[in-house]
């Protein structure tokens, strides 16, 4: 099959070729582009590379590595340490508890202590405390 496109214009614009290069990946075989000057004789037939060839005849920087430290004549490469991991233990008490627990310990006469220590962790009220707050602060609760 034989598909003659003619494009009048300036086909070293970027449009032209990123068009040329999609003809070039849709359709099998080699596109190629013949420049017509204003005189009667025509350009040298000139073959498009599809896209992808194009951008991998781009060179690409190389990433620049540092030169190693040298100490006593051997290169010192410095490892790189992931930091442990945390663990996280799930806090013993909900915040269902957390709240029964400071109820019932302000119903029992210890409103404005309960107050002072909910305020120690930060936070006006009960809702503002974090779960990984809730054991010490249960703890606390009971020494009341």
């Amino acid at each position: 099959m034989n598909i003659n496109i003619t494009i009048t214009g300036d086909t070293n614009h970027p449009d032209v070729q990123n068009l040329l290069s999609y003809l070039a990946k849709v359709i099998p075989g080699t596109i190629s582009v013949q420049e017509e000057k204003t005189e009667a004789s025509a350009a040298p037939v000139t073959p498009v590379k599809p896209i992808a060839q194009r951008r991998a005849d781009k060179k690409v920087p190389e990433e620049k590595t540092e030169n190693p430290v040298i100490h006593n004549g051997t290169p010192v490469v410095e490892e790189t340490k992931e930091a442990p991991e945390e663990k996280t233990e799930a806090p013993k008490h909900s915040a269902e508890q957390v709240r029964a627990a400071a109820v019932k310990k302000s119903a029992s006469g210890k409103r404005e202590e309960v107050k002072a220590l909910i305020e120690s962790f930060g936070t006006p009220n009960l809702a503002g405390l974090k779960p990984e707050q809730f054991d010490e602060f249960m703890e606390k609760l009971d020494a009341i």
